[in-house]
Formats: C-alpha cells, sequence, structure tokens
C-alpha cells in the first residue's frame, strides 16, 4: 500500500491492517480504506493505492538476476520491464 497522510493521519495503523489483511480485491480495499478515512474525519485529501504481486521471488534469486550483465539477458527491453516488475515486489 502507498498513501498520503491524508489516509494514515485518520486510521490507526490496526484499522489499516485490518482492511489490507482481507480477502478482497485491491479496488475493494482502496474504497474501504478511503471510507474510513472520511467517516474518520478526512480532513485532508486522500490517496491510496494497493497492489498484490503474486509469484514472488525469494530476495536472493532477485539479487543474482539483477548483477547478470544486461547482455547476458537477451532482449534488453524485454529484460528491463521484466526487472521493474519484480523491483516493485
Amino acid at each position: 500500500m502507498l498513501c498520503t497522510d491524508g489516509l494514515n493521519n485518520m486510521l490507526a495503523f490496526d484499522q489499516i491492517h485490518k482492511r489490507l489483511d482481507a480477502n478482497a480485491t485491491s479496488a475493494v480495499i482502496c474504497n474501504q480504506l478511503l471510507d474510513d478515512a472520511n467517516v474518520g474525519g478526512g480532513t485532508d485529501n486522500i490517496t491510496v493505492v494497493v497492489s498484490r504481486f503474486l509469484n514472488q521471488i525469494p530476495p536472493e534469486q532477485l539479487m543474482q538476476e539483477l548483477e547478470q550483465p544486461l547482455e547476458a539477458k537477451g532482449d534488453t527491453d524485454e529484460y528491463l520491464n521484466m526487472q521493474s516488475v519484480k523491483l516493485m515486489v
């Protein structure tokens, strides 16, 4: 989750964690968090982004892949796009 202080100033950590831990889509969680913050006072602009990443690779494997030279990767553009996705994890 990425958010502005408009969210985390209105909600306690346990409230946010409860929503993030729910079995719901990212969109539903975002809307619930926005609603919760507005009910809590909503005194500032509220921005929240929730993403879930599947098929995560272990950090040590990611580091090994990032240390290999680009020439060994084949298509550089495709490789860089894949690394961008992995780094977001």
